[in-house]
């Protein structure tokens, strides 16, 4: 994977092994202290919106927000 940040813009290129990784339900972490960020950005693969939310279920709790961000109707 390579991260890289220019001003406001955070870029993430993930590599056939990357995407293979998360296909095989391995998420991927990356660490935003090297582009000068606080924080671990985590990355996961799920057939559905409704899949990924089951595998994160243990994770969600009263202070975390989650947004759907699809268009309506879908």
């Amino acid at each position: 994977m390579i991260k890289a940040r220019a001003g406001d813009h955070i870029f993430f290129g993930l590599s056939e092994i990357n995407l293979q990784k998360l296909r095989e339900g391995k998420a991927i972490k990356a660490d935003l202290h090297t582009l000068g960020i606080e924080g671990t950005v985590i990355i996961y693969y799920g057939e559905t919106e409704e899949a990924m939310k089951r595998e994160l279920e243990s994770l969600i709790g009263p202070g975390t927000q989650v947004q759907d961000l699809r268009p309506k109707g879908h």
